[in-house]
């Protein structure tokens, strides 16, 4: 078993990677949330960590946005998405 990766693997990892480079530099930041490659914008993002990661759940408010697509990645963190902190916020931000 040869678990190194071969040059095409590696060819196709560096164009995922150009591309994530480039979505970033659009505005764009990524996670893997349970199998899933999820993005915030860079707005969305700087607004959970203002507020505090764990201040963004169970606020019963509207999910942040968020541009997922399942079965693209392997995760093994959590599968919790942030909410905002108060109605007047998603109205704001939304």
């Amino acid at each position: 078993m040869n678990f190194t990766p071969n040059e095409k693997q590696e060819k196709a990892f560096d164009k995922v990677s150009k591309a994530i480079k480039d979505a970033k530099k659009a505005g764009l930041i990524f996670y893997g949330k349970c199998g899933q490659l999820v993005a915030y914008t860079k707005q969305a993002d700087e607004y959970v960590e203002k507020n505090g990661f764990l201040n963004c759940f169970g606020t019963m408010q509207g999910q942040i946005p968020n541009i997922s697509m399942a079965g693209l990645i392997k995760d093994s963190g959590a599968d919790d998405y942030p909410q905002f902190i108060s109605d007047a916020d998603e109205r704001e931000f939304s």
